[in-house]
């Protein structure tokens, strides 16, 4: 092909050069996806089974709520919440769980790190207020509780055992 006719396209010089060299391209918005010898018969592959999607989506979701946790704490809010919102909607479509340990505000969607959340303990409750929106998350620990009471008691049985 003829340069001025791939300038005309709107190509990169990547694949300006993957044009020239022979290869063949795919074009989609003027982006180059994938570069395929002249040769080479496009099929389309199995699609990747339920697992292999839940597998791949929670890495990204991962890696996702972690950098929104590295902008959030270094104050980039706005990029820490579009960060938040492609997990969400990701988990959405995949249907699975946002794991526990990544803890983000539902209105604002500001992810907790110590600049953007307040930590209080109540009695049977952790109080998290997002200093963005004001809302309040109230997470119980009843279990840690029940777990403490069964040890008391199994302490106390056997004292009065002992006796």
């Amino acid at each position: 092909m003829n340069a001025d006719i791939i300038r005309g396209f709107g190509l990169n010089r990547t694949s300006e050069i993957a044009l020239q060299k022979g290869y063949r391209t795919q074009l989609h918005y003027r982006m180059i996806y994938i570069p395929l010898p002249l040769g080479a018969v496009i099929s389309m592959s199995k699609r990747p089974g339920r697992a292999e999607i839940v597998k791949i989506a929670e890495i990204r979701i991962n890696k996702l709520m972690e950098m929104s946790k590295y902008q959030a704490s270094y104050g980039d809010t706005d990029l820490a919440r579009r960060y938040v919102d492609i997990a969400r909607r990701i988990s959405m479509r995949t249907k699975t769980k946002i794991p526990k340990e990544h803890i983000y505000c539902k209105n604002c969607l500001v992810p907790s790190v110590p600049s953007t959340f307040r930590v209080r303990l109540n009695a049977r409750k952790v109080i998290m207020r997002c200093t963005e929106c004001g809302n309040v998350k109230r997470i119980p620990y009843v279990k840690e509780q029940r777990g403490g009471r069964k040890k008391r008691l199994k302490k106390r049985s056997c004292a009065v055992r002992k006796i």
